[in-house]
């Protein structure tokens, strides 16, 4: 049997251990903002002085300055973790003066956990330990990202759906059909400075299948270069007034109608920025025409990767993450409107009430999983297995995750079925990837090798065919 009581995986199955053992803080320092999630636990008198002092901190105006913003409408209270959630937000550029406000107002103690996810928890540990005295958990992105978003639709309410013909003017969102349980296997886009597409199996276990590295950047820097915008939020707000047909050549353009033996109707984008080889369009091109060409180009290709992706991995729901869509009505509606155009209405896009704290939720979500652990035992064998997420600094950069321990509940499931008719159960997969860092026990640090033969045993006795982690060209 297997016994799933690993904080930093929620599952639908009574997985979850209970509240969080602590108050606690989890970061995601991005390139541009930093997302911070407070997690304070209820009736937690040992921290009574923290939790006033973090209370007053957030309930002044001061504290945020003119970049920095507390999202109230998303915070939240939860009954899985045992007590509320705050949330806020300012510019990565305004780090040290972060810093410097919680110095003066000595806000963290030396025991303080912090639990930080993103590019910039590498990049400013140093900053944190030396002046504030703090040592930083280190946790993966992608990994805080899964774990974050299957946490809040634990919660309900947390994906939407969009109609991409009235959402860019009314803004309105549509709850999905109910999902429930069955929502698994589905897609993750997440949509950063480039993108990255994840195949979630299960609440335990996810891998990065593809990606591209035309994304978020991509778009800014070309709008830096061909209008002069000189932030992401102007480059957006000149594509809102643009018109990406002055510069983009159409169907109607080139058949002087729809291409019907295909399907393509005339409005249909034959090649981005192609009316530009015309010298009489260069001469009279508009910087918001530009805008809107670039970032239609840019939202169609990740659509169009997204779903190459769905069909070959065979799910029908796919996630749009990112910042990308943060305030990004326009990208929103087309990744609606071509995923239905493309899969025939078969596939839905769906979209994330919590955008943009998604990887600080998940930190919090993952601070618990060095108090507890996943035990494994078989039966059949007698072997007992105990394991868990690395934790802290020991995350590792690549994102490729492990499906052993799905492969494994499932062997173990059929080992210990009793004989004689029952229902079929499901194909054994022909390979399991194996991770050693993903299954280190938090009591015990055994070295990678070790772990790894450990587990290539495992698998070899129920039945698996082992197989080397890797994205698929």
């Amino acid at each position: 049997s297997l016994s799933l009581s690993l904080c930093g995986r929620v599952a639908m199955s009574s997985a979850w251990c209970g509240p969080l053992p602590r108050s606690c803080f989890g970061v995601d320092i991005g390139g541009t903002l930093t997302k911070i999630a407070y997690y304070e636990k209820a009736c937690d008198h040992e921290d009574h002085e923290f939790r006033e002092k973090v209370r007053k901190l957030m309930a002044t105006p001061a504290t945020y300055g003119s970049t920095g913003k507390r999202d109230e409408h998303l915070e939240f209270r939860s009954d899985i973790l045992g007590g509320s959630v705050f949330l806020a937000r300012f510019e990565t550029r305004r780090m040290a003066s972060f810093l410097d406000m919680l110095r003066t107002e000595q806000v963290l103690l030396h025991d303080t956990a912090i639990y930080c996810t993103g590019g910039g928890s590498r990049k400013y540990a140093p900053t944190f330990r030396e002046h504030l005295g703090v040592e930083l958990c280190r946790l993966d992105e992608l990994n805080c990202l899964v774990d974050g978003i299957n946490f809040m639709i634990q919660h309900g309410h947390e994906l939407y759906c969009v109609d991409h013909q009235t959402f860019r003017e009314s803004g309105e969102r549509k709850q999905p059909e109910d999902i429930g349980e069955q929502r698994f296997p589905y897609l993750i886009v997440n949509i950063g400075s480039g993108v990255s597409v994840l195949k979630v199996h299960a609440d335990f276990t996810h891998e990065r299948v593809g990606g591209t590295s035309l994304g978020g950047a991509t778009f800014f820097g070309l709008c830096c270069m061909l209008t002069g915008a000189e932030s992401f939020e102007e480059a957006l707000s000149l594509a809102d007034q643009g018109e990406a047909s002055s510069v983009d050549l159409l169907v109607g353009d080139i058949y002087g109608g729809s291409y019907e033996e295909y399907g393509l109707g005339e409005s249909v984008v034959a090649a981005s920025f192609g009316k530009l080889t015309r010298p009489e369009v260069r001469q009279n091109v508009q910087a918001k025409d530009m805008a809107r060409a670039v970032l239609d180009m840019i939202t169609n290709n990740v659509a169009s990767i997204a779903h190459l992706h769905a069909r070959r991995h065979g799910t029908r729901r796919v996630v749009f993450a990112g910042n990308f869509l943060r305030q990004n009505r326009i990208s929103m509606a087309r990744l609606s409107y071509a995923l239905n155009f493309w899969s025939k209405g078969k596939m839905q896009a769906l979209f994330l009430a919590h955008e943009g704290y998604l990887g600080a939720l998940g930190a919090i979500v993952q601070s618990g999983t060095h108090h507890t652990a996943l035990t494994q035992t078989s039966s059949e064998n007698g072997f007992r297995h105990t394991s868990s997420r690395s934790f802290a600094s020991e995350a590792p950069e690549d994102t490729d995750l492990t499906a052993a321990a799905s492969a494994a509940s499932a062997a173990s499931a059929a080992a210990t079925t009793p004989t004689g008719p029952s229902p079929a159960a499901p194909a054994r997969p022909a390979s399991i990837q194996l991770r050693p860092d993903c299954l280190r026990t938090s009591f015990v640090r055994l070295p990678p090798d070790v772990v790894r033969a450990v587990l290539l045993l495992s698998a070899v006795l129920h039945g698996f065919r082992p197989a080397v982690c890797s994205a698929p060209s």
